[in-house]
């Protein structure tokens, strides 16, 4: 007997996994269905390269309707052969219509996933037969990762250096030479200096 937590977590699942599989059930014949559909009651015909299907290619709106469509068939078909108590029928499919709404925006990446099955098959048999080394592959992929941001944080360092050392070049004062300063040193103790400067302090 299953606990209320258990029971909801289910039948959750169940909703999203349904939602899943009538998404790809539509990808992969709902289209040709859909667009007989179109072309016989509208006016301008669906053209083939048009991949448009009951929820494959649609709008959210449109999403939302096939969902409650189906939910109400699902509800129906469990609440006659599973003699549900229609109290939780309503309440389960009230639930299902934005469960398998989410079943419809993950069935893309799970299809993806699944396309990517062989690589997945083929890696594990690699490590299995030990021709793939998992501590040398991590490796070379976190140094292949790691490559590009070691280099973006070498350019910077290299610019944050540039500019200081060209700060230091602005803020160096010219020291003056040996010569200068005995040069400066033989017109302060020049006589005619002196006698000048203590004229013009008599004078004061």
């Amino acid at each position: 007997m299953m606990s209320v937590s258990q029971y909801v977590i289910f039948w959750s699942v169940l909703f999203i996994g349904f939602g899943a599989i009538w998404y790809n059930l539509d990808r992969r014949f709902g289209v040709r269905w859909y667009r007989s559909w179109y072309n016989m009651t509208h006016k301008n015909k669906l053209t083939e390269d048009k991949a448009i299907g009951f929820i494959y290619n649609r709008s959210t709106h449109s999403k939302a309707a096939s969902a409650a469509f189906i939910a109400t068939l699902q509800s129906i078909l469990v609440a006659w052969y599973m003699e549900v108590n229609l109290l939780v029928a309503l309440i389960m499919w009230l639930a299902e219509t934005p469960l398998m709404m989410l079943g419809f925006y993950l069935a893309p990446l799970a299809c993806a996933i699944w396309r990517k099955k062989e690589i997945l098959f083929k890696t594990v048999d690699k490590v299995e037969s030990g021709e793939l080394q998992v501590g040398a592959e991590v490796s070379r992929v976190a140094k292949r990762m790691v490559a590009p941001v070691r280099e973006r944080l070498e350019a910077i360092q290299s610019n944050i250096e540039a500019a200081i050392s060209g700060d230091d070049d602005d803020s160096i004062v010219e020291q003056p030479s040996p010569d200068d300063l005995r040069l400066k040193e033989l017109e302060e103790t020049d006589p005619r200096k002196l006698m000048s400067k203590f004229t013009k302090q008599g004078g004061d």
